[in-house]
């Protein structure tokens, strides 16, 4: 989905993908949706990796792991774990 956004918004606008990342977590936590917030999370975290901030990236896996808990979210806490390991 960001990753979409980052490729599509035009000129410029992939330099910095993180910003459709914080402006999609900050709509979500507005909604009240922890689902697609864990996601963005998760997202985050994967930018992060592969921007080579690893305590940022750290960060967002861990926040995305805790949002996966709480819901009881069996299936994306095990793909969240293996994201926090993965920094």
């Amino acid at each position: 989905m960001l990753g979409w956004a980052a490729s599509n918004a035009g000129p410029g606008a992939s330099e910095r993908p993180e910003a459709f990342g914080t402006e999609a977590l900050a709509l979500f936590r507005a909604l009240g949706d922890t689902g697609w917030q864990a996601d963005v999370l998760f997202m985050l975290g994967t930018f992060g990796i592969n921007s080579g901030d690893y305590q940022t990236a750290a960060r967002f896996f861990a926040d995305s792991l805790a949002l996966q808990r709480e819901r009881g979210d069996e299936k994306s806490t095990a793909r969240g774990q293996g994201g926090a390991r993965a920094g």
